[in-house]
């Protein structure tokens, strides 16, 4: 059999045996609109979520019952933290659909937010700009397209910026003059500090899809 044939071959296996479905940005971003607005009934008016991405990045989730999700294009993944009655909660919502909120033991996210809001305001990421040592051609460098967003929601007020993680590093050869500014701002400190909750999210056995 032709590796042609034994693709076709398994792709036709896939559809007998798995439902699969698809969703793309619109659908995360209804989902996230929906939940602030679940939020804001609730009487919560300050909370904040991140987005993390990669262009093109697609993404296959099992979903049970012999069903499959495929994000349709790039993969979203998002994260909302909030505060009620001193317990602090977090929730993901992905490109297939949304997951029931996990108690978050770790206050440091909401009381860093609220102490340097101001910063995390008006500390914008400066892009990469290479000091270019081997003067090598720019054609030959990698394309990183990975990004994080950021919404911060206190009251009516909702701030936030987007930024590419390239900027937030360094290369030996290839020197990110941005480097020192971006690694003291405290957007970057901040989404250091989220890594820890992001991945005790996604390694609890409580975490389920609604």
């Amino acid at each position: 059999m032709s590796m042609i044939k034994k693709i076709l071959f398994f792709l036709m296996l896939i559809s007998v045996t798995c439902v699969f479905s698809q969703n793309d940005k619109t659908y995360v971003d209804q989902l996230i609109d929906e939940f602030i607005l679940e939020l804001k009934d609730k009487g919560i008016d300050q909370f904040f979520y991140t987005q993390r991405y990669c262009v093109g990045e697609i993404v296959i989730y099992d979903l049970g019952n012999n069903q499959r999700c495929i994000s349709k294009g790039t993969n979203y993944e998002t994260y909302f933290f909030w505060e009620k009655d001193e317990i602090v909660y977090g929730k993901k919502i992905d490109n297939c659909g949304s997951y029931y909120p996990l108690i978050i033991e770790n206050k440091d996210l909401i009381t860093f937010m609220n102490f340097h809001f101001q910063e995390l305001r008006f500390g914008f990421v400066r892009p990469f700009i290479s000091e270019n040592r081997r003067k090598v051609p720019s054609l030959r460098t990698p394309i990183y397209a990975c990004y994080r967003n950021f919404q911060f929601i206190k009251g009516d007020e909702t701030v936030g910026q987007t930024y590419n993680t390239r900027s937030t590093t360094t290369e030996p050869d290839m020197e990110n003059v941005n480097y020192i500014y971006n690694s003291n701002l405290k957007i970057v400190l901040f989404d250091r500090l989220l890594n820890t909750a992001i991945e005790n999210i996604e390694l609890s056995t409580d975490l389920k899809r609604i």
